[in-house]
């Protein structure tokens, strides 16, 4: 007679047709796949914030549009609004002031002749029509209303992401410890002036008394 040879079931995690078994441990992951994951979030916010950006900032190709979106703008408070569509209303004027000149036109431009809907709103072609022009060629009485026109076109130009923000010039490293050693020298130079003056004294007052 034959006896029939026991059989033994293997567990799962010890059957070589299936894969081990991961329930109860933590998955394991690889340094890049721990550094890749945030570094692969950041950039998707970061593109996320930019579009959203983008979106919330309006097309403007003429003037009558930057003054519209100065108007838009409810989180700037009313006097700044006001300022800045006035400057826009007068560089605009300039602008037409300035190109009515140039074809030999009538110099009788103002706010109410200029076609602010038909007037490029372009930073570039402005800063180039006012580059070397007086205020008074354009149309401005005084220089301080002139510039504080082109600080107010300026801002909005910021706002509208058409010109790059400012930006504080980073100082280097060392200037702080640059600064110090030369306050040093200073006071050096100085005390040193005192001493001197202080010798020189002492040997006329010594001499004095010797020829007394």
């Amino acid at each position: 007679m034959h006896q029939a040879k026991p059989t033994v079931d293997f567990p799962a995690s010890a059957d070589p047709a299936r894969p081990p078994s991961t329930c109860g441990r933590k998955p394991t992951s690889t340094p890049s796949d721990t550094v890749a994951a945030p570094v692969a979030l950041t950039n998707a916010m970061t593109s996320a914030v930019t579009a959203a950006a983008q979106a919330a900032i309006p097309a403007v190709r003429s003037f009558q549009d930057a003054i519209n979106y100065v108007a838009q703008r409810s989180d700037w408070p009313e006097a700044t609004r006001t300022a800045r569509k006035t400057a826009l209303r007068q560089i605009g004027c300039s602008i037409g002031l300035i190109e009515a000149r140039q074809r030999g036109l009538s110099l009788g431009a103002d706010q109410r002749t200029v076609d602010f809907a038909h007037l490029p709103f372009s930073v570039p072609d402005i800063n180039q029509a006012l580059e070397g022009v007086s205020y008074g060629l354009a149309g401005f009485r005084t220089d301080q209303a002139f510039r504080n026109a082109k600080s107010g076109l300026r801002l909005v130009g910021r706002a509208l992401d058409m010109i790059a923000p400012m930006m504080a010039p980073k100082l280097p490293s060392g200037t702080t410890a640059v600064r110090s050693i030369c306050e040093q020298i200073q006071l050096v130079i100085f005390y040193s002036g005192i001493a001197t003056v202080g010798i020189r004294q002492k040997r006329r007052l010594d001499g004095q008394l010797f020829e007394y």
